[in-house]
């Protein structure tokens, strides 16, 4: 069982350092997983991008629409992985 804590989406613009990469529509949140018994496990996060820029191997950043950033790196199959929690 998991539940989705709380999250933002909508229109964002990705960045790779200081250069702009694309806009794109985003659905961030925090989702808390339970075990068997029904005791929560440690939230995790979750970013899904619609049609996300295909650079591999590097760390980007989405500028959400409530201002926070959001770091992140694309796989070669399109998965995108958080990896650092947002931040102003």
């Amino acid at each position: 069982m998991s539940g989705l804590s709380n999250g933002s989406k909508g229109i964002g613009r990705v960045f790779a350092g200081t250069k702009f990469i694309a806009e794109v529509q985003y659905d961030f949140g925090w989702y808390r997983h339970y075990d068997e018994d029904g005791i929560p496990e440690p939230p995790s996060p979750n970013l899904d991008v619609t049609d996300p820029p295909r650079i591999q191997g590097e760390r980007l950043t989405l500028h959400m629409n409530d201002g926070c950033k959001l770091d992140f790196s694309v796989s070669a199959q399109g998965y995108c992985t958080v990896e650092r929690e947002p931040y102003l």
